[in-house]
Protein backbone atom coordinates (compact mmCIF):
# COMPACT_ATOMS: atom_id res chain seq x y z
CA UNK A 1 0.00 0.00 0.00
CA UNK A 2 1.37 3.41 -0.95
CA UNK A 3 0.95 6.10 1.69
CA UNK A 4 1.56 9.83 1.93
CA UNK A 5 0.39 12.91 0.09
CA UNK A 6 -0.04 11.27 -3.32
CA UNK A 7 -1.87 8.39 -1.69
CA UNK A 8 -4.28 10.74 0.09
CA UNK A 9 -5.04 12.69 -3.08
CA UNK A 10 -4.82 10.10 -5.84
CA UNK A 11 -6.02 6.86 -4.24
CA UNK A 12 -8.70 5.07 -6.23
CA UNK A 13 -11.82 4.04 -4.30
CA UNK A 14 -10.97 0.41 -5.12
CA UNK A 15 -7.58 0.81 -3.43
CA UNK A 16 -8.70 2.07 -0.02
CA UNK A 17 -6.62 0.69 2.84
CA UNK A 18 -7.51 -2.34 4.90
CA UNK A 19 -9.60 -1.43 7.92
CA UNK A 20 -10.85 1.82 6.42
CA UNK A 21 -14.47 2.54 7.40
CA UNK A 22 -16.30 3.10 4.10
CA UNK A 23 -19.70 3.35 5.81
CA UNK A 24 -18.64 6.29 8.00
CA UNK A 25 -16.79 7.92 5.10
CA UNK A 26 -19.82 7.66 2.80
CA UNK A 27 -22.06 9.19 5.45
CA UNK A 28 -19.89 12.33 5.38
CA UNK A 29 -21.30 13.44 2.06
CA UNK A 30 -22.12 16.89 0.77
CA UNK A 31 -25.83 16.05 0.95
CA UNK A 32 -25.62 14.92 4.58
CA UNK A 33 -23.70 18.07 5.54
CA UNK A 34 -26.23 20.33 3.83
CA UNK A 35 -29.20 18.46 5.30
CA UNK A 36 -27.71 18.88 8.77
CA UNK A 37 -26.89 22.54 8.10
CA UNK A 38 -30.39 23.35 6.85
CA UNK A 39 -32.08 21.63 9.80
CA UNK A 40 -29.95 23.01 12.65
CA UNK A 41 -28.26 19.61 12.83
CA UNK A 42 -24.59 20.57 12.76
CA UNK A 43 -24.13 18.64 16.01
CA UNK A 44 -25.29 15.49 14.18
CA UNK A 45 -22.70 16.17 11.46
CA UNK A 46 -20.01 16.84 14.07
CA UNK A 47 -20.77 13.56 15.85
CA UNK A 48 -20.55 11.63 12.58
CA UNK A 49 -17.29 13.39 11.71
CA UNK A 50 -15.87 12.67 15.17
CA UNK A 51 -16.80 8.99 14.77
CA UNK A 52 -14.93 8.94 11.45
CA UNK A 53 -11.86 10.62 12.97
CA UNK A 54 -11.88 8.09 15.82
CA UNK A 55 -12.18 5.26 13.31
CA UNK A 56 -9.28 6.55 11.25
CA UNK A 57 -7.20 7.15 14.39
CA UNK A 58 -7.78 3.56 15.47
CA UNK A 59 -6.82 2.30 12.01
CA UNK A 60 -3.67 4.40 11.78
CA UNK A 61 -2.54 4.29 15.41
CA UNK A 62 -4.01 1.10 16.92
CA UNK A 63 -1.64 1.07 19.88
CA UNK A 64 -2.53 4.64 20.91
CA UNK A 65 -5.73 5.91 22.47
CA UNK A 66 -7.65 8.57 20.53
CA UNK A 67 -6.18 12.00 21.26
CA UNK A 68 -8.29 14.92 20.05
CA UNK A 69 -5.60 17.32 21.34
CA UNK A 70 -3.10 15.74 18.94
CA UNK A 71 -5.49 15.21 16.01
CA UNK A 72 -3.09 16.99 13.65
CA UNK A 73 -1.00 13.82 13.77
CA UNK A 74 -3.80 12.08 11.89
CA UNK A 75 -3.82 14.74 9.17
CA UNK A 76 -0.08 14.47 8.51
CA UNK A 77 0.27 13.41 4.88
CA UNK A 78 2.40 10.44 5.88
CA UNK A 79 -0.29 9.01 8.16
CA UNK A 80 -2.43 7.56 5.36
CA UNK A 81 -5.55 9.34 6.63
CA UNK A 82 -8.37 8.99 4.08
CA UNK A 83 -9.64 12.56 3.85
CA UNK A 84 -13.27 13.38 3.23
CA UNK A 85 -13.21 15.12 -0.14
CA UNK A 86 -15.14 18.31 -0.82
CA UNK A 87 -12.79 19.69 -3.49
CA UNK A 88 -15.39 19.55 -6.25
CA UNK A 89 -18.27 20.85 -4.15
CA UNK A 90 -19.63 24.38 -4.34
CA UNK A 91 -21.47 25.36 -1.19
CA UNK A 92 -22.45 28.85 -2.37
CA UNK A 93 -26.01 27.98 -3.41
CA UNK A 94 -26.53 25.82 -0.33
CA UNK A 95 -25.57 28.69 1.95
CA UNK A 96 -27.86 31.05 0.06
CA UNK A 97 -30.65 28.52 0.73
CA UNK A 98 -30.08 28.90 4.47
CA UNK A 99 -27.61 26.13 5.15
CA UNK A 100 -26.05 27.23 8.45
CA UNK A 101 -22.46 26.02 8.53
CA UNK A 102 -20.94 27.83 11.56
CA UNK A 103 -19.49 25.34 14.02
CA UNK A 104 -19.11 22.54 11.49
CA UNK A 105 -16.10 20.27 12.02
CA UNK A 106 -14.13 19.55 8.86
CA UNK A 107 -10.63 19.18 10.26
CA UNK A 108 -8.39 17.45 7.75
CA UNK A 109 -11.01 17.35 4.99
CA UNK A 110 -10.04 18.06 1.42
CA UNK A 111 -10.88 20.95 1.09
CA UNK A 112 -12.82 23.49 3.07
CA UNK A 113 -11.97 26.20 0.53
CA UNK A 114 -15.27 25.73 -1.35
CA UNK A 115 -17.14 26.27 1.89
CA UNK A 116 -15.15 29.38 2.64
CA UNK A 117 -16.16 30.80 -0.73
CA UNK A 118 -19.79 30.44 0.26
CA UNK A 119 -19.67 31.85 3.77
CA UNK A 120 -17.19 34.21 5.35
CA UNK A 121 -17.33 33.02 8.94
CA UNK A 122 -17.87 29.83 10.89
Amino acid sequence: MREGLLYDIMVDMDERPEGWNKELYDKLSHDFLITCAQNDGIEEWNQAYEAYLRSEWGRRFPSEGYDSENIGKLFDNRSGFVKPDFQDEDFTDDIRKKAKIPGVHLEGADSIVPILRGQNSF
